[in-house]
């Protein structure tokens, strides 16, 4: 874990901060970088302690995967197309699969020698579920695109989660309580 949080936070590091001087936010002695803290933010900080710091934005950036991202002070300001953009990306992933779900769970095994009619239904089904898998590639792969352009992003500038536990995890990043 603690390997995990020292790669994310170097990469967090190098990226912003390279440009915290540019940002106007000064450096100081709380801006050690460890593998338990980043910029002032802890591993294990909740939500509150988090923003309190005043190191991060005052609204999330991003809300994919229970998680809300936040933007170090300075830093990009939410987008509100595009969060509603993630949500319904996550939304309609989270759709298929229930569907899908469902689809596998009312699929019977086929009995020792079934016969045509129970063959052909069998196939009918396997048909449906088959569909719906390809409707869960394509909504994962676009949340995928989503969730990847929101880490490109993150990384860039530099921030906290707030993970669901509600405690800033990896490099200042924290959860929905």
């Amino acid at each position: 874990m603690r390997k995990v949080l020292l790669t994310v936070g170097a990469l967090v590091l190098l990226v912003a901060g390279c440009t915290s001087k540019q940002s106007g936010v000064a450096l100081s002695a709380p801006d050690f970088f460890g593998p338990d803290a980043f910029r002032g933010l802890t591993v294990g900080m909740s939500k509150q302690e988090a923003l309190g710091t005043g190191r991060l934005g005052k609204a999330p950036t991003s809300t994919l995967y229970g998680c809300e991202d936040y933007s170090f002070t300075g830093g990009p300001k939410p987008d509100p197309a595009q969060m509603a953009d993630e949500q319904a990306a996550e939304r309609k992933a989270n759709e298929v699969k229930s569907r899908l779900d469902a689809a596998k769970l009312a699929h019977k095994p086929l009995a020792d020698n079934p016969t045509l009619d129970e063959l052909r239904k069998s196939a009918d089904e396997l048909g449906v579920i088959a569909q719906i898998m390809q409707e869960s590639l394509e909504a994962t792969r676009q949340l995928s695109q989503k969730s990847s352009a929101r880490n490109v992003k993150f990384l860039a500038a530099g921030g906290g989660v707030v993970r669901r536990c509600g405690q800033v995890t990896a490099g200042g990043r924290t959860s929905r309580s």
